[in-house]
């Protein structure tokens, strides 16, 4: 009976399937904490500056995925299959963080905390 050699996404794909949703996360606490500066010019740049850098860091995630995905090394099919898996749901995971953590920046622009 042959025995089927399980493939294990390395590191990397590992690391790029959490910054995503650590990058929406940091930048949800960060804007809440810097909620209250929000009423300042100061406040208003530095809530930008997080949003910038969690998307920047969740973009990241989704490219180091595809790096994995397109350089993985994997020698046999099923491995090849479970790594290109691996890879593209960290791609799907690091794009819609990107896209949740933009979508929350601009709420934070057009919606104004100080207005009454």
């Amino acid at each position: 009976m042959a025995t089927a050699i399980r493939h294990k996404p390395g590191p990397l794909v590992w690391t790029g399937l959490a910054l995503g949703p650590i990058a929406w996360a940091a930048s949800q606490q960060l804007g809440y904490l810097l909620a209250g500066l929000a009423c300042s010019a100061s406040g208003r740049n530095a809530i930008v500056a997080v949003n910038v850098a969690a998307a920047l860091v969740a973009l990241l995630g989704a490219g180091i995925c595809w790096r994995g995905r397109r350089h993985g090394g994997a020698s046999g099919g099923e491995a090849r299959a479970e790594r290109g898996f691996s890879s593209l749901l960290g791609l799907g995971l690091g794009l819609l963080f990107t896209t949740v953590i933009v979508a929350q920046g601009l709420a934070m622009l057009f919606l104004q905390a100080c207005e009454r």
